[in-house]
């Protein structure tokens, strides 16, 4: 479990009580006060953000089973040009947030699946693998004047729903 004075990056002892990082043996809980960034590869058994915390993961996370956003938790994605959700299963709460932000400007994809608020930030495009659900509010931002959201390649037809407002913004 994290610290809960502010956090600070997984592979810091000092982020977790007790002193010891998560391994794949551990389930890693980060509390609503502190923000965990994963700035090199890390993994663990499973991972609960609860409400208010924020895990940032600009390298690889492996988790090994469920990953887990709580109402008002926040994910930040940005290591490659396609959205990663870890875990081999998601449990997103429909007042969760996941923003995917990079810098990379190359076609990438996002999971088809059911997200809380979704925040897509990057100038390059971003095809749906599968349908998207959107419990909340759908939110793209784009500088650069390109196709930011597109519709899955040689698919005929493909349904989004977004249940909250859409807000486009850019070029």
């Amino acid at each position: 479990q994290s610290n809960g004075t502010g956090g600070g990056d997984w592979n810091a002892p000092a982020t977790w009580l007790g002193g010891l990082d998560p391994t794949s043996k551990h389930t890693a809980v980060i509390q609503g006060s502190d923000s965990v960034r994963v700035a090199t590869a890390a993994s663990c058994s499973s991972v609960v953000v609860t409400s208010g915390g924020k895990l940032s993961a600009a390298a690889a996370l492996t988790v090994g089973g469920t990953f887990t956003l709580e109402a008002g938790a926040f994910y930040y994605y940005g290591a490659t040009v396609s959205l990663v959700l870890p875990g081999s299963s998601q449990s997103l709460h429909p007042s969760s947030t996941v923003v995917f932000n990079t810098a990379n400007t190359g076609a990438g994809t996002i999971p088809g699946t059911t997200y809380g608020n979704l925040v897509i930030q990057r100038d390059g495009n971003t095809t749906p693998d599968g349908p998207l659900t959107v419990q909340g509010n759908l939110t793209v931002r784009n500088t650069s004047g390109t196709k930011v959201l597109r519709g899955t390649g040689g698919a005929t037809s493909m349904t989004n729903t977004v249940h909250g407002n859409v807000a486009i913004y850019g070029g």
